[in-house]
């Protein structure tokens, strides 16, 4: 059984910074061109910044649009082949931090 594991993506549409944009724009291309095909994709923690995100929908939608693009570039399709555990920065804590 072979495997993808993904962390510490902290995708941020609307705030990330050099590194990571080019994180997001090369990362497809890699996986496409020097993975291969994979059983199944682990993401483990931190695929968004939630801190810094007020519109949860927004960035939910596209950061799971990113995993599965990258998930379909290693030749997982189903969704159930995808697995996540949430990181600290994946919860969105703007009540927590106020308390």
């Amino acid at each position: 059984m072979r495997w993808l594991h993904l962390s510490d993506i902290h995708f941020n549409p609307m705030g990330d910074g050099t590194t990571t944009a080019q994180l997001r724009k090369e990362l497809p291309l890699y996986l496409s061109n020097n993975i291969g095909t994979v059983d199944e994709v682990f993401i483990t923690g931190d695929y968004r910044f939630a801190k810094t995100q007020s519109d949860i929908s927004t960035v939910a939608e596209k950061s799971s649009d990113f995993v599965r693009d990258l998930s379909t570039r290693v030749g997982v399709n189903d969704v159930s082949h995808i697995h996540v555990v949430p990181g600290n920065h994946d919860l969105t804590r703007s009540k927590l931090d106020a308390d």
